[in-house]
């Protein structure tokens, strides 16, 4: 059980913090934190925060602090930030179980706020205009990261109801609860250790996805009736047939205004008009391509957050259990990759072929990403052909003709003697609405034309060429 809003006021009271210097920052695993503080003119002492699921708490540490372990994210800013900082104030902020530290180090003012919330509880660094700087637990979806404002709930109108419990032992409220939580409630490392594995890459797939959506928001404005491009295609229709060689022609709007066009001095006035059509046919098509996309990055947020939501508030044994069933999923996807897809290596690259709609759309979900390269024979059916690139900016040529060569392959060209391909990454591939599995459409995409290399497939395709 986590200490309630009278407990913690009474711990803090007893700790006494405003006025102590933060000498040391520990984290000694992935639900706790722990201050090593100095008092003038009094001991040293320590206070840990812990965060675990049903055990939220301050209390102050008995005996020696525990060692740290991997630094993490958090403690390394904190240690930039407010070690060696002065604790000027310490409060509960209105009964809500959130304590307030103003730490002051040389004139620079931060604002600790420790959330002690079962299944919700975070610590969050706050600058002095109220502007998230970091926190132990990055959340998205709660807006819980740097640059966004800090939201406090209002006071709480419960408060009356609790009371300080009673702990068996000596000593303060404080060192009788640390005894007891010691006892009863030691956080399990593995479990909280394999909760915050499972959260991270939701967190930050989320927060890819809101990038993702913020970029793509006004991709998706589209006005048909205002598109500067069929304006002028009606516009130039609206005009007697004019022959090719002028650069622009002004022309009376039906508001009466007149505006200058320009033209292709190479075209008619029609076929200027046909051209204009043509951009604004393939503005109003990337518009429709960017909304489907926004659907989709906003459906896959949402389940996403139901995920996250599951992994904040389960209990340990629910943890353990979805634990083991992701690796049990994970090494059987391993193990279909290696034996259901064709896998070819070039280079210090890896090359996946996917040479069906089921197979070219599992591995879209589940074996690419997004700076992944995606090559495809352009207006012949055929498999997606992917360069795994990892973080690296560049495909190296030799590569890329041995994708293009196994793309040609693995399609109706395989005995043409040339192809024209695709070529794009997969962050820029679009799945087609209402289309068939694995549909996708390209942006952004770079055309290849190969002519079949019979010695460049023999070295990859070995016996299998035969």
């Amino acid at each position: 059980m986590s200490l309630n809003c009278a407990e913690i006021d009474l711990i803090l009271s007893e700790l006494n913090l405003q006025g102590c210097f933060i000498q040391k920052i520990r984290q000694p695993d992935f639900e706790s934190l722990i201050f090593e503080l100095y008092r003038p003119g009094d001991k040293r002492f320590s206070v840990g925060f812990y965060l675990g699921h049903g055990k939220t708490a301050v209390l102050p540490i008995m005996g020696k602090p525990p060692a740290d372990g991997k630094p993490q994210r958090f403690v390394q800013f904190l240690k930039s930030r407010i070690d060696g900082g002065r604790i000027e104030e310490s409060r509960q902020i209105d009964f809500n179980r959130i304590i307030w530290l103003k730490i002051v180090r040389g004139g620079t003012v931060s604002n600790l706020y420790v959330r002690l919330w079962s299944g919700a509880a975070n610590i969050l660094a706050v600058d002095e205009k109220g502007i998230i700087l970091d926190a132990f637990y990055r959340r998205p979806n709660k807006k819980e990261i740097g640059g966004e404002p800090l939201i406090l709930p209002p006071a709480s109108t419960d408060s009356g109801k609790f009371v300080p419990r009673s702990f068996d032992g000596d000593g303060t409220f404080g060192e009788q609860a640390a005894a007891f939580y010691g006892r009863k409630t030691t956080p399990t490392p593995d479990v909280e250790r394999l909760r915050s594995e499972l959260k991270t890459p939701v967190e930050a797939r989320l927060e890819q996805l809101r990038r993702l959506a913020e970029k793509l928001l006004p991709e998706t404005q589209f006005d048909a009736l205002h598109c500067s491009e069929k304006q002028a295609a009606d516009l130039l229709l609206s005009l007697p047939p004019q022959p090719a060689g002028a650069a622009s022609v002004t022309v009376e709007t039906p508001d009466g205004h007149k505006t200058e066009i320009t033209l292709d001095p190479r075209l008619t006035s029609v076929e200027n008009s046909r051209e204009y059509y043509k951009r604004y046919k393939k503005k109003k098509a990337a518009a429709a391509a960017a909304a489907l996309r926004l659907n989709e990055i906003q459906t896959e947020a949402a389940a996403l957050k139901t995920e996250l939501s599951f992994f904040e508030t389960a209990a340990d044994e629910e943890i353990l259990q979805h634990g083991a069933l992701k690796k049990t999923h994970l090494n059987a996807t391993e193990k279909k990759l290696a034996a259901g897809f064709p896998t070819f290596i070039s280079g210090d690259r890896q090359i996946l072929v996917g040479r069906s709609g089921k197979e070219n759309d599992e591995l879209l979900r589940f074996h690419v990403k997004g700076n992944d390269w995606w090559l495809h024979t352009r207006d012949v059916p055929g498999g997606y052909v992917f360069i795994k690139n990892g973080k690296k900016e560049t495909v190296p040529q030799e590569v890329l003709l041995d994708a293009a060569q196994l793309a040609k392959w693995f399609s109706k060209a395989k005995n043409h003697a040339a192809a024209d391909l695709y070529c794009t990454q997969v962050k820029y591939l679009r799945r087609a609405k209402n289309g068939p599995i694995g549909t996708v459409l390209p942006f952004h995409e770079k055309n290849i034309f190969v002519k079949e290399d019979r010695e460049r497939l023999k070295r990859l395709l070995g016996k299998n060429l035969l």
